[in-house]
C-alpha cells in the first residue's frame, strides 16, 4: 500500500503489448466509481493520472482488454498530516455535553453524553442507536471505551463505577463502589481497553486503576503528587501499538507517558497558552502523533510521542473540548459544547 500526506495527483506508468489500457478507480473512501483514460508515454507504456477526492483508502484497478494487470487493484493511502487540521470539515449537532469518544470494529462512532445517554452514530454523523439513562440508571457518564469483541466500557463519574456492556448497550458487568479500595472508584473519567486489560483514570484517588477484561481488580498505578509518577487528576488515558500509556494530569497541566507496568518515561506539555504549552488537558488519542484536548485553552495540540509540539488545532472553531478521537482515514474528532466537531 502506498501511502501520502495529501490528496494529490497520482501517476502508475504501466506496459501493454496489445491494446489501450483501460483503467478504474474504485474508491473506498468516498464510494465512487470513475474511468479513467490511459495516456501513452512511449512505445506499450501509458500513464494514468487521478486525483483522489477525499482522505482515506482508495483502490486503483487497471486492466488491459478487461482483464486486471498482475497486483491491481492497487491500494493508495490518502492522509494529511495534522498541520492542515486547521477547519471543521463537518459537525454533528445536537449533543448534550459530550465527554467521550471511542470507535467500534465497524468505525461507528460511539459518544457519551455527561447527563444523558450513550450515542452510536455512523461515519456519516447519523445517529443509528443509544443506550438510554435510563436502562442502567446512569448517572453523570463520561469515558468510553471499545474491547476487540466490540463490548462497550463506560466509566460513571457520578456512581462511581464502570459498566461493560455488549454492543447493543446490555449490561454484562459493573465494577466500583466509592471509596479508595482496590475495588473502589472515586469519580472516574477516562477508561482505554488494551488487549486483556481496562485502563481507569480514577480521577479522585489520583491513579489509574488497572482491571480484567472482567472487570476484576489487577492494580493501581500513581498517587497524589507532582513529580513524575505522581497524579493530580488524571482525566483520560490512551494506550498506543507500542504498549505504552499515555495518562491526561489535567491539574498538573501534563501528558505523562508511562509503560503499563506504571514506570515513568517522560512527560508532554508545561502549564501554559503558549505553543506547546497545555492548560487543562482533558481527552488524549494516540496515533503516529499525540493528540491532546485542551479545556482551558480550546484548542487539540499535537505532540510527536517523544513529546515535541508540532501544531494546534481548533481554537475559534471548538468550545470547552474534552474527548478526542482519530478515525481510519485520519479525520480527528472532538467533543465540543453540544456538538462533535469533525476536523
Amino acid at each position: 500500500m502506498a501511502e501520502v500526506d495529501k490528496c494529490t495527483n497520482l501517476n502508475v506508468y504501466i506496459s501493454s503489448k496489445q491494446g489501450k489500457p483501460q483503467a478504474v478507480l474504485k474508491s473506498l473512501a468516498d464510494q465512487s466509481t470513475q474511468q479513467l483514460p490511459a495516456v501513452p508515454v512511449r512505445g506499450g507504456v501509458y500513464s494514468v493520472k487521478y486525483t483522489p477526492r477525499v482522505r482515506g483508502q482508495h483502490h486503483l484497478l487497471i486492466s488491459v482488454d478487461d482483464q486486471p494487470i498482475p497486483g491491481s487493484p492497487f491500494s493508495v493511502f490518502i492522509k494529511i498530516p495534522p498541520t492542515k487540521l486547521d477547519k471543521p470539515v463537518r459537525v454533528i449537532r445536537g449533543i448534550n455535553k459530550p465527554r467521550y469518544m471511542a470507535f467500534n470494529s465497524p468505525e461507528e462512532l460511539i459518544v457519551t453524553e455527561y447527563e444523558g445517554h450513550v450515542l452510536v452514530f455512523d461515519k456519516k454523523g447519523k445517529q443509528i442507536r443509544s443506550i438510554s439513562k435510563s436502562k442502567h440508571g446512569f448517572g453523570d457518564i463520561s469515558g468510553v471505551a471499545v474491547d476487540k469483541e466490540d463490548n462497550i466500557y463506560v466509566c460513571d463519574s457520578g456512581k462511581n463505577c464502570v459498566y461493560k456492556l455488549n454492543k447493543r448497550g446490555d449490561l454484562l458487568k459493573r465494577f466500583g463502589t466509592k471509596g479508595s479500595g482496590p475495588k473502589e472508584l472515586n469519580w472516574p473519567r477516562g477508561i482505554a481497553v488494551a488487549g486483556d486489560q481496562v485502563f481507569v483514570c480514577d480521577q479522585n484517588n489520583y491513579r489509574v486503576q488497572v482491571l480484567t477484561t472482567e472487570l476484576e481488580p489487577v492494580k493501581q498505578i500513581g498517587s497524589f503528587g507532582f513529580g513524575n509518577g505522581h497524579f493530580n487528576q488524571p482525566e483520560d488515558v490512551a494506550v498506543d501499538n507500542e504498549q505504552m500509556m499515555y495518562v491526561t494530569d489535567c491539574s498538573n497541566h501534563r501528558v505523562q507517558v508511562l509503560t503499563m507496568d506504571g514506570r515513568f518515561i517522560h512527560s508532554i506539555g508545561k502549564k501554559g497558552s503558549g505553543q506547546g504549552d497545555l492548560s487543562g488537558p482533558r481527552g488524549v488519542c494516540v496515533t503516529g502523533f499525540v493528540y491532546v484536548a485542551e479545556n482551558t485553552n480550546k484548542r487539540v495540540s499535537v505532540f510527536t510521542k517523544d513529546g515535541q509540539f508540532v501544531t494546534s488545532f481548533g481554537n475559534g472553531h471548538i468550545i470547552s473540548p474534552f474527548g478526542v478521537a482519530v478515525d481510519s482515514d485520519g479525520f480527528v474528532y472532538v467533543c465540543s459544547h453540544g456538538s462533535v466537531v469533525i476536523f
